[in-house]
């Protein structure tokens, strides 16, 4: 029973530090999740300027609701930050995602049509392996592309499924260094919550042909190219000031 005890005396105190590194930040009637405490919120407006430089540099429109960044970095959009798109552009049958390796060949065709477009911003550019989180309807994977004047960048991209469409979680920063930023997207990631009506709720119907609800493939390249264009952070410098 001692034994039991101090088990649970040593998580509980090594837990602790973790809480309170961490604060919880509601992204309006959308969700809530937990950041690291010296991160910040990108503003709004910041993220406005992004979105018209994006329009104006790939011809691609991209929204980016809500934005995270590491309060050390001097600039806006310096590495590690984290951006988030939320869609309500309907439910996808979870059933859907026991077939996501087929949604894989479509990615080729959509950074194909992506780089193509973006002026040389972006090349190179590779998806990683898909894999499905059932526990948490979460559907993961990685990109990797050579950016203009910065290089190699890579990211990971969450996709949330809601009952009203997706929440798409998506961590960037260059290859040299991502790797000790993947652990914290991905606890971020994890900590999204979304409001109850909102949480995703399997139901019979999701194991039958797509009849109902949206298709993933559709939606899964559609914010594979939202996450790409997400690290193409270099066509922001020119709006770029620092943080206060």
């Amino acid at each position: 029973m001692k034994r039991i005890i101090y088990l649970i005396t040593f998580l509980v105190t090594i837990s602790a530090p973790l809480a309170a590194n961490e604060v919880v930040v509601t992204a309006g009637a959308d969700y809530q999740i937990s950041i690291p405490k010296d991160w910040v919120v990108i503003p709004r407006d910041v993220l406005d300027q992004y979105e018209i430089a994006v329009q104006n540099a790939t011809g691609q429109n991209q929204t980016y609701e809500y934005g995270y960044q590491s309060s050390s970095a001097v600039n806006w959009f310096e590495h590690p930050y984290a951006l988030v798109q939320v869609k309500r552009n309907g439910r996808v049958p979870e059933g859907q995602l026991k077939q996501y390796k087929k949604i894989e060949g479509g990615f080729k065709k959509g950074i194909e049509k992506l780089e193509s477009t973006a002026g040389g911003l972006m090349s190179n550019s590779t998806m990683g392996e898909t894999l499905y989180e059932k526990k948490r309807q979460i559907l993961w994977s990685t990109l990797s592309m050579d950016v203009s004047n910065v290089g190699r960048v890579k990211g990971i991209i969450a996709i949330k499924l809601a009952e009203f469409g997706i929440v798409q979680f998506m961590g960037y920063g260059k290859e040299d260094d991502f790797a000790s930023y993947e652990p914290v997207y991905r606890d971020m990631a994890h900590s999204l919550t979304l409001n109850p009506n909102d949480t995703y709720k399997p139901r019979i119907t999701d194991n039958a042909p797509t009849i109902f609800g949206v298709n993933l493939g559709q939606t899964a390249i559609a914010a594979i190219i939202g996450g790409l264009i997400g690290g193409v952070f270099s066509l922001f410098r020119v709006f770029s000031k620092r943080k206060s």
